[in-house]
């Protein structure tokens, strides 16, 4: 298994809905697999998706990561920094 660093932005009218991931995908899993994978979900969520599942969970990242991952055997957690500093 390897790790894809992913960020998902969710662009609203008030704020902005941004998640940092890693997704674990299997070794011979591309980038441009989860790309796309992810491209074509949103895309189905949006229009396709008869049991609206973006209407009942949320129009989120989140939503969005559980549909793929489960749907192609993956996974996916919070991406968690060994450092963060918020200067002012």
């Amino acid at each position: 298994m390897r790790k894809v660093l992913t960020r998902l932005n969710f662009f609203w009218d008030d704020c902005d809905d941004i998640k940092q991931c890693v997704i674990i995908v299997p070794e011979n899993t591309t980038d441009d697999d989860v790309a796309k994978a992810l491209l074509d979900g949103h895309e189905y969520l949006c229009h396709e998706d008869e049991e609206d599942i973006y209407g009942t969970s949320g129009r989120t990242p989140g939503t969005l990561l559980d549909y793929v991952c489960e749907k192609h055997g993956w996974s996916w957690e919070e991406l968690e920094f060994d450092i963060d500093f918020n200067f002012e």
